[in-house]
């Protein structure tokens, strides 16, 4: 991803916390992450393809790593990528398991943003 489209994804993140996202995009940004945590547990055997993939999911990671407050990123990384429960997580960080489920969708929806920005767009202006 270059620098300018970084810059206009950094700046739509920072509006509303009630975004635009695209469905499609959530379900192609779910599926990258089940992918990427495939890719860990082999990394050994990785052809390049594979190592292209992870090498942009770990930068989009990074990026959303910035743009989200850390606890909410220690949420989702240890939902969707360590594999732990809604339950586990509230209990180690003493909340409800609602509010566990909340921030990890909407961490989700803004790394849908940073992966898919085309389809955002399409689903901002063409309602698609």
């Amino acid at each position: 991803m270059d620098e300018a489209m970084q810059n206009v994804i950094e700046e739509f993140l920072e509006q509303d916390d009630n975004l635009f996202y695209s469905p499609v995009a959530l379900q192609y940004t779910t599926s990258d992450i089940e992918q990427f945590k495939a890719g860990l547990a082999n990394l050994q055997a990785m052809d390049i393809e594979t190592s292209l993939f992870m090498k942009c999911m770990h930068s989009s990671l990074q990026l959303l790593k910035r743009m989200v407050d850390e606890r909410d990123f220690v949420m989702f990384f240890n939902h969707y990528i360590k594999g732990k429960t809604h339950e586990v997580l509230a209990h180690e960080l003493d909340t409800s398991q609602s509010t566990i489920t909340r921030h990890c969708r909407a961490v989700l929806k803004k790394l849908s943003i940073i992966l898919y920005p085309d389809l955002t767009l399409q689903k901002v202006f063409f309602n698609v």
